[in-house]
């Protein structure tokens, strides 16, 4: 979806006439993880160096009050948000709150500078300016007004409706028993208690698009997913990958992120290659289908 397409369904959402008053933009660095991480509600805030600005005229200085599309890495729209505060401040008086609120990392003070500095350097390359202590930045914070993607903690109709989905062909393999036989065999997903903070819903406007696993495995996050039938290559998984992948990083920093994937399954493998997963492993599993080959991927970014 392109940025005027959703700025024309936030309009409409809105109440509110459908005027060109926003700017559409991706985040300079892992434009999708930021992007996701601002989906989640949790990166309500961005910084950049304040020297470009003054050195490109034509580009207009972010101030309180703007509208910004927010794009993928191949400029397509998923979010709306609005600028609520802006400051200049030097690289070495940025807060420990404004760290916070850009969502990243461990989201201390420590990790903003350690990235940021990396990334102002190399932002800086080849302008008349350098990094040093006192380079001014420009500060923002914001509020997500629209998305179309939306991730939630996963209930029991959503459960039960992801044991109805059928899948094509070859691809059968990943059809879920159905809600009773689940039950019966005692698993996770059945269960309230045992879905908070593991199993998570996504949904695409307004519909429910995939979810996700998230299982603790003390020293390692092992990650399951799966996607409506019907969404199933449409050029969705990347974004929904990293939904996931911010989740954890909210909940789980730091451990090592895992997951296993069919051997046949060359889209699902294209895709988790895509955000990071490499084959460190196979093997053999036995599934409530039939034993199959599978690949042990792990996140290495």
């Amino acid at each position: 979806m392109k940025a005027d397409e959703l700025w024309s369904r936030f309009c409409s959402a809105a109440g509110r006439e459908i005027q060109d008053t926003y700017e559409a933009w991706a985040f300079g660095d892992a434009p999708n993880h930021l992007a996701a991480l601002v989906m989640e509600g949790v990166k309500t805030g961005t910084a950049s160096a304040y020297d470009l600005y003054l050195d490109d005229p034509e580009e207009p200085l972010p101030k309180a009050g703007d509208y910004s599309v927010i794009l993928d890495e191949n400029e397509e729209a998923l979010c709306i948000i609005q600028t609520t505060e802006t400051a200049v401040v030097p690289f070495d008086e940025v807060s420990s709150e404004h760290a916070r609120s850009e969502g990243e990392g461990d989201r201390s003070l420590s990790y903003w500078r350690s990235v940021h500095e990396a990334f102002f350097r190399d932002e800086l390359q080849g302008t008349e300016h350098q990094f040093h202590s006192k380079l001014p930045v420009l500060t923002e914070r914001f509020a997500l007004l629209y998305s179309l993607f939306e991730v939630r903690q996963m209930t029991e109709k959503e459960a039960r409706e992801v044991c109805t989905w059928k899948y094509p062909a070859e691809f059968a393999e990943y059809d879920l028993p159905t809600w009773e036989e689940c039950c019966a065999k005692g698993w996770a997903l059945t269960d309230a208690e045992k879905r908070e903070n593991s199993y998570f819903s996504v949904f695409y406007e307004g519909r429910l698009f995939g979810f996700f696993h998230i299982m603790d495995r003390e020293d390692h996050i092992e990650l399951g997913v799966g996607m409506h039938p019907e969404q199933c290559g449409k050029h969705l998984g990347k974004i929904f990958m990293e939904l996931a992948l911010a989740k954890i990083e909210v909940l789980h920093y730091g451990l090592p992120v895992l997951l296993s994937v069919r051997i046949f399954n060359q889209r699902a493998i294209r895709c988790y290659r895509s955000v990071g997963f490499e084959i460190i492993k196979q093997y053999v599993e036995n599934s409530h289908h039939a034993a199959g080959e599978m690949y042990l991927m792990a996140l290495r970014r």
